[in-house]
C-alpha cells in the first residue's frame, strides 16, 4: 500500500534467495503492486543502474530498500 502511494515506480530485485526461485520470491513481493508500476529485474546492480538512470532523466528521488549491507550475494542453484 505504502509502495503504490508514494513510488511512481518499484523495481523488484533479488536479495539472497539461496536455493529458492528468485522469481517466485519477486512475484510473491509484487503482491498487492499495482500492474504496470514495478519491473522484476533479476540482477540487482542492474535495477539500481537502471533506476539511476531515471533519475538523472526525470526528477525522482532514488529509495534503495533491503538488507543492502552485505558485500555479496547468497545465490545457489534452485530446483525449478
Amino acid at each position: 500500500k505504502i509502495l503504490n502511494k508514494y513510488c511512481s515506480f518499484v523495481y523488484l530485485t533479488q536479495d539472497n534467495p539461496k536455493y529458492e526461485n528468485p522469481f517466485r520470491i519477486m512475484r510473491e513481493m509484487a503482491k498487492g503492486l499495482d500492474v504496470g508500476k514495478y519491473l522484476m529485474v533479476e540482477s540487482r546492480a542492474k535495477a539500481i543502474k537502471f533506476a539511476h538512470k531515471l533519475t538523472k532523466k526525470e526528477n525522482f528521488v532514488l529509495v534503495i530498500i533491503g538488507k543492502g549491507m552485505e558485500e555479496y550475494q547468497d545465490i545457489a542453484t534452485f530446483v525449478k
